[in-house]
């Protein structure tokens, strides 16, 4: 359906995930005492720097699934090529606007 719409292309973000996972896995490993909050999750980011701003500097140091995937698929396709993020959240959305921008 997405491609009768007139897209080339249509990855699912989710192999993303597991990419981002190992990266975790790997932060974790070399902590050296530092904690981290780990999300995926903008609300969460953002209540975090909005109220409780003094651990923003221990929310987690990679970028989000989606920000992985775009990336990913940048490498592969060549930058110029638009990506299109479907998701249900809305609150997303933001996140998506800043870190493109």
């Amino acid at each position: 359906m997405i491609r009768r719409l007139g897209f080339h292309y249509v990855l699912e973000a989710s192999f993303s995930v597991d990419i981002i996972s190992k990266k975790y896995a790997d932060v974790f490993k070399n902590n050296k005492g530092k904690y981290y909050f780990t999300s995926t999750c903008p609300v969460v980011t953002r209540l975090i720097e909005k109220f409780y701003p003094d651990p923003t500097g221990n929310l987690r140091p990679l970028v989000s699934p989606m920000i992985s995937t775009a990336k990913i698929i940048h490498k592969k396709y060549g930058n110029d090529l638009k990506v299109v993020y479907m998701d249900p959240c809305i609150a997303g959305k933001k996140e998506r606007y800043i870190r493109f921008m």
